[in-house]
């Protein structure tokens, strides 16, 4: 009876991580969604690595405000430090530096479809350089099929902006997505006990300085206009594109593994879309339709075995019940 009891508990907290796992996946992919247009308008009043580097202190102070309420602590042996390096570096600076100059010169569609290659760079880090997560076929299909998806959506952008889009843009993005994917498969491997918050906080802290000192080296800062897109921009990336999407993401990096949450990257473009058709009122073709069912598909596809998976273990505790 005591052991059914344990069974029925377990359960019950399994069936809330995974509501919890499902509703971040959701939160992060509408939210990214969304980031594209919002540094895209930004961009129009403020230089490239100045944005950046505002979006990130605002959002690196409401953090240490977080820390600070929550008492947090902040560990300071050699592998934290070095996670909050390389998510200072690589996640809230040169990864962002390159995503914000490389949108002056490209289209935020194509640009959507050169960062979609980020789950390919991680699948890659995951199995050939980490060795922690197995690329299977089914994995590789899936992210094939995914990115196909995407490529489908905007092909018609492709073929209009590839001839006026900058080859220097576009490598930028392609660089982007390199240093994202290895720091999320680094802190996937070597984060799993340190605290999202502290993780956070002190690679925002990191990432606002580095981001600052290319700035002041590189940029005119005569040429910035306040105005109500320069605060908006801001202020949006700063919270709900920063400190909601980064928690989130980090916060789930800890419970699933990191090809499935790079998977993110294949949604947020049909994001774009849906807010293009309300903002914009651009419409919704059949071409759209075919590319969503591709991505759709090619997320179902990769998360295929885990799904397998997790009914085998719901059928065997249920048995037990």
């Amino acid at each position: 009876m005591a052991s059914t009891c344990k069974v029925i508990k377990r359960n019950k907290i399994l069936k809330s991580e995974s509501t919890k796992i499902v509703l971040g996946y959701i939160l992060i992919c509408i939210l990214w969604g969304s980031t594209w247009l919002a540094i895209k308008i930004g961009l129009e009043s403020i230089p490239p690595f100045l944005g950046a580097a505002v979006r990130f202190l605002i959002a690196a102070f409401i953090m240490i405000v977080i820390v600070v309420i929550k008492n947090v602590p902040i560990p300071k042996d050699r592998i934290s430090i070095r996670l909050y390096l390389v998510a200072g570096f690589c996640t809230f600076s040169l990864g962002y530096a390159f995503v914000y100059w490389g949108q002056q010169y490209v289209p935020s569609a194509l640009a959507s479809i050169l960062f979609g290659t980020f789950p390919f760079f991680v699948a890659a880090l995951s199995w050939f350089v980490y060795r922690i997560e197995y690329l299977t076929w089914i994995k590789a299909a899936g992210i094939v099929t995914g990115f196909a998806g995407v490529v489908v959506i905007f092909s018609e952008d492709v073929n209009y902006h590839l001839g006026e889009a900058s080859f220097f843009g576009m490598l930028a993005l392609i660089c982007a997505a390199i240093i994202q994917a290895f720091a999320s498969v680094t802190i996937k491997k070597y984060g799993y006990e340190l605290s999202t918050f502290a993780l956070v906080a002190v690679g925002m802290v990191i990432g606002t300085c580095i981001l600052f000192v290319i700035s002041i080296a590189t940029e005119d800062w005569g040429t910035t206009i306040i105005d109500a897109k320069a605060v908006g921009s801001v202020l949006y990336l700063a919270t709900f594109g920063s400190i909601v999407t980064f928690g989130t993401m980090f916060w789930l990096l800890k419970r699933i593994e990191a090809v499935i949450l790079s998977l993110s990257a294949f949604i947020t473009p049909i994001i774009a879309i849906i807010l293009g058709i309300f903002i914009a009122g651009e419409t919704f073709t059949t071409q759209i339709f075919a590319g969503s069912a591709l991505v759709l598909t090619g997320i179902l596809i990769a998360n295929l075995q885990g799904l397998i998976a997790m009914t085998k273990r719901r059928k065997a505790t249920s048995s037990l019940t």
